[in-house]
């Protein structure tokens, strides 16, 4: 379903259904990354033992690994150096609502339009889950008009 070097979107309410498709492109040879709200404590019921790196993105202070919703750059940055690192690898950005709230909506675009050009660049797979309804329908169509989408819960194909 998915290839390399491309960039997929998905309106999807339920992540857990996203994260089970990603989890299937892994294995030795493809690397994983999901840039989640899920708290590293509670990381390992989805993870199972599969080599997947994760972002927490929370706004409070923790002595936990985390990254700041409003640190779009440093997201970035950190996605750039995971896939140029991991050529193939896979990426899951599953929080767009939640960086949407602390950025505008151009920004949290941009910061996918860059990654889905690290991705084409990198030759690695780039997924972006979005709760069918949470954005406008602009904000959809620029979404849709980056990205190929790959699944939608409300849409029969």
């Amino acid at each position: 379903m998915f290839k390399h070097g491309e960039s997929y979107l998905i309106f999807e309410n339920n992540f857990d259904r996203v994260f089970a498709q990603f989890s299937e492109l892994l294995n030795p040879k493809t690397k994983g990354l999901v840039v989640w709200r899920v708290h590293p404590q509670k990381e390992d019921a989805y993870i199972k033992g599969k080599d997947i790196r994760t972002k927490w993105i929370t706004n409070i202070n923790t002595s936990e690994a985390h990254l700041a919703p409003q640190d779009i750059e440093q997201l970035s940055y950190d996605l750039e150096h995971f896939m140029k690192d991991n050529f193939g690898g896979a990426v899951l950005l599953l929080c767009v609502e939640y960086l949407i709230s602390f950025n505008s909506f151009q920004d949290v675009l941009h910061l996918i339009q860059t990654i889905h050009d690290f991705a084409a660049e990198y030759g690695c797979v780039f997924i972006v889950q979005v709760s069918k309804g949470t954005l406008e329908k602009q904000q959809e169509n620029l979404l849709r008009q980056e990205l190929i989408v790959a699944g939608d819960a409300n849409e029969t194909n």
